[in-house]
């Protein structure tokens, strides 16, 4: 196992929060949250425990699936996802506003995917593994010989159905995250590899 740099474990941590911070803000916003929260806000609200703490155990069922599919994508990303990205997913929701018109909301919600695409990037570009539930998605791949793309929509499918079920956050928001997502990764991670070292 290769040593662990502890500039990678800071870009690493950093990215975690940020990430969760933009998570956080899309749930506040009140038009829609990303697609793994706007299943995890549904639960929240019908279990009474915070968006955090959701985030916080589903992560750790990811992780142990995700053992037994294809334990190779486990990384420490994923450790400090579980311990950590509750604190960041509910400061935010406890700060941020709401959005009050569709302008406004259009705005945040870009601002906070483009939070959320470079938190997730510093956590690629950390080389310490990626989050619970891009890990999942690679591992069902994987192990049942899937195109990743498919997999990837159809795990956010049914996230958002489940917000759906639960009547959690799902809106305007989620529909944008399906659509720029990727390509806000793409583009923050591109110039990311090129500066880090």
């Amino acid at each position: 196992m290769s040593k662990i740099r502890g500039k990678d474990l800071l870009v690493s941590i950093a990215g975690l929060f940020i990430m969760g911070f933009g998570c956080g803000m899309m749930v506040k916003s009140g038009w829609g949250a990303d697609t793994t929260n706007a299943f995890f806000s549904g639960i929240s609200k019908s279990t009474g425990l915070s968006v955090g703490s959701i985030n916080a155990i589903a992560n750790v069922i990811m992780v142990i699936v995700i053992y037994f599919l294809e334990k190779k994508y486990i990384g420490i990303s994923m450790f400090l996802a579980i311990f950590l990205i509750k604190f960041p997913v509910d400061l935010a929701i406890s700060i941020c506003p709401s959005y009050q018109s569709v302008l406004t909301a259009g705005i945040g919600l870009v601002i906070a995917l483009f939070i959320v695409s470079f938190g997730a990037s510093m956590m690629i570009v950390s080389g310490l593994g990626c989050s619970p539930y891009d890990g999942l998605v690679l591992s069902i791949s994987g192990r049942f010989h899937l195109p990743y793309l498919a997999v990837k929509y159809a795990a956010d499918a049914v996230c958002v159905l489940g917000g759906w079920l639960f009547h959690g956050e799902v809106g305007l928001g989620t529909l944008l995250c399906f659509l720029l997502m990727g390509s806000f990764i793409s583009f923050n991670r591109k110039w990311m590899e090129e500066k880090y070292g």
